[in-house]
């Protein structure tokens, strides 16, 4: 799948309206993780994980060329129980990353078709991947 998902870059980087040197990716659950994951095959300018699981192997995080933003879900046991190794990771190749843990709050969070959606979570995560997409991706 990370491999298909980069032939998306081979598109974007010919495409005129795409400024080449300012690609950012994001993902949600799988997505999120594999957000993570073609991050360290590509030189993206930006990336945010929604609730995605650590890339593999966890030292490919030396590839990471842009910022990183982790947006977690604090009752999400399966995906928050790799947050110490990422960020232990992102400190030891000196990476750019912020991380946001909504408290008590589910994994899919974001999905407003799922019965774990937290309105106020959702709204406040998408405001700060937009700021953060903002910050990196704009001349």
């Amino acid at each position: 799948m990370a491999n298909d998902l980069l032939s998306c870059t081979d598109y974007l980087q010919n495409r005129k309206f795409v400024t080449k040197e300012r690609i950012g990716v994001t993902g949600f659950c799988l997505g999120g993780g594999l957000a993570y994951q073609i991050s360290t095959m590509f030189p993206f300018s930006a990336a945010v994980s929604f609730y995605g699981v650590n890339p593999k192997p966890l030292e490919a995080v030396t590839k990471i060329a842009g910022p990183v933003l982790g947006i977690y879900a604090g009752e999400d046991d399966w995906v928050s129980s790799g947050l110490p190794a990422i960020v232990e990771a992102m400190i030891k190749y000196k990476k750019t990353f912020e991380m946001k843990l909504y408290r008590g709050v589910k994994h899919a969070f974001f999905n407003e078709t799922m019965p774990t959606y937290d309105k106020s979570a959702a709204q406040d995560a998408w405001q700060k991947a937009l700021s953060f997409f903002n910050k990196y991706l704009r001349e």
